[in-house]
């Protein structure tokens, strides 16, 4: 794995590491925000090891799809993950409405760990620690 790769991941594991943190004092919109950022630092970290680099969250998911799904590089249902994390974590930002439960949360955090898993089997070829 590229020495920028391994930065890219540290990164995604403190953003997991924050959200469970966060989940477990009870800061649920918290806990959502860092779970999305887990996956945009994995999106972006991939993206930059084909040379493509974006600012906004819909192209950095946009870009992912178009260079990493649709190749078969990586299948849809991790797409699906970044997708739901970035609504979930726009209504946490951006809905003075939103209330995520203890429930919602978890079921949240899975999913970012379940992109963080399949991102760093595949990509992550050696033993670097982040």
């Amino acid at each position: 794995m590229d020495n920028d790769l391994a930065i890219y991941f540290r990164n995604a594991k403190d953003e997991l590491d924050c959200a469970k943190n966060l989940a477990n004092n009870g800061f649920y919109r918290g806990s959502v925000n860092h779970c999305y950022y887990t996956c945009l630092w994995l999106v972006r970290g991939l993206l930059t090891e084909k040379e493509v680099f974006t600012k906004s969250h819909n192209g950095a998911a946009m870009l992912f799809y178009e260079h990493y799904v649709k190749s078969g590089d990586v299948p849809r249902e991790m797409a699906s993950i970044v997708k739901k994390l970035l609504d979930e974590r726009q209504e946490a930002q951006y809905d003075v409405r939103s209330n995520f439960t203890k429930e919602d949360v978890e079921e949240v955090i899975i999913l970012a760990e379940t992109f963080f898993d399949f991102i760093e089997s595949k990509y992550n070829s050696s033993e670097t620690k982040y």
